[in-house]
């Protein structure tokens, strides 16, 4: 049988086992009977129950050297150019380069919502 391993509800599942009904009694983790297509990547556990997590709806505007993302939900973590820091509101989200060219831009970390990396060109690119 497959298995989605969990410690907190509502919170991100943390792997996918496949164990018999005997090795259930030597798993420590927190467990929901899951089909095939399950994955950590995939969903989440909300209410004992796995939910299937959402797609950013994220939109980004570039003025010169500013991107500003739009829409980015409370609890994601956004990154670029190796720095990082969490979103705790539901505000814009304001990043700024000094150089022209395309710009890699990633949301991570919340876990209802499927990871995703944009790609942004400032300046006179």
């Amino acid at each position: 049988m497959i298995y989605a391993t969990y410690d907190k509800d509502p919170g991100p599942v943390l792997a996918v086992i496949k164990c018999s009904k005997d090795q259930l009694k030597y798993q420590e983790a927190k467990l929901i009977h899951c089909a095939l297509d399950v994955s950590d990547e995939t969903h989440y556990v909300e209410s004992g129950l796995l939910a299937k997590k959402a797609q950013y709806k994220v939109e980004a505007e570039t003025k010169e050297f500013d991107v500003v993302l739009r829409g980015v939900p409370a609890g994601t973590i956004v990154e670029s150019e190796g720095v990082s820091a969490e979103v705790t509101d539901n505000e814009d989200v304001t990043i700024k380069y000094d150089l022209p060219g395309i710009q890699r831009v990633s949301l991570r970390g919340n876990y209802r919502y499927v990871d995703k990396d944009l790609e942004v060109t400032v300046g006179d690119s």
